[in-house]
């Protein structure tokens, strides 16, 4: 993940409030000129719209439980199959590729061994949590039509936050066993200073 991006939140704070904006221009345009491919646009930045929009909604609501998360629970921890699953998918060579929304949620400096582990298990249930709600958008089907759109829509969004969930859970066995030694290590040199002294 890129600590340097932290645009990212702006960016989907943007791709969402742009879309909706797009969204009212071409149904007042299909309005008046009551073009088939005008209703189309229209839907199509609806949905971009809606998975983006509902993504910044999750990603401000869902953080403000992070206190109620138990980070041993067995949600959280390795299934059998995900290594070699990770190993398949290459996902080392690409996680560091991927937008971070918050950066400061991942800063060494600005969190304990305790908040990172917190942190990584909430970002992955933002990501689970946008998954699910990314198909609330087939209700709008029922007042729109076109199904089909909505539904590539949340397939679309789905194997998006996907990615984000494989990169936690990738990432957070390997920062438990790194902030660990960490640990160790600082215990050993503190125990040296002791005897220094």
């Amino acid at each position: 993940m890129k600590k340097t991006d932290s645009l990212s939140k702006n960016t989907t704070e943007l791709t969402a409030l742009s879309a909706i904006i797009l969204m009212a221009v071409f149904f007042v345009l299909n309005y008046y000129f009551n073009i088939k491919i005008l209703y189309i646009i229209a839907i199509i930045f609806l949905i971009i719209g809606f998975q983006f929009g509902i993504r910044v909604i999750v990603g401000n609501v869902v953080p403000r439980f992070k206190h109620k998360i138990n980070v041993e629970s067995k949600w959280f921890k390795t299934k059998s199959f995900e290594e070699k699953l990770f190993k398949k998918l290459n996902v080392k060579k690409w996680k560091n590729k991927a937008p971070v929304y918050d950066p400061e949620e991942f800063d060494f400096e600005k969190n304990t061994k305790e908040q990172l582990i917190i942190n990584m298990c909430n970002a992955e249930i933002v990501h689970e949590v946008n998954i699910l709600s990314g198909y609330i958008s087939l209700i709008l089907a029922i007042f729109f039509g076109y199904v089909w759109l909505f539904l590539i829509g949340a397939i679309l969004g789905t194997l998006m936050d996907l990615i984000f969930v494989t990169i936690q859970r990738f990432n957070r066995p390997r920062m438990i066993r790194y902030l660990n030694r960490k640990n160790k290590m600082e215990k050993i040199i503190n125990l040296n200073d002791c005897y220094l002294s």
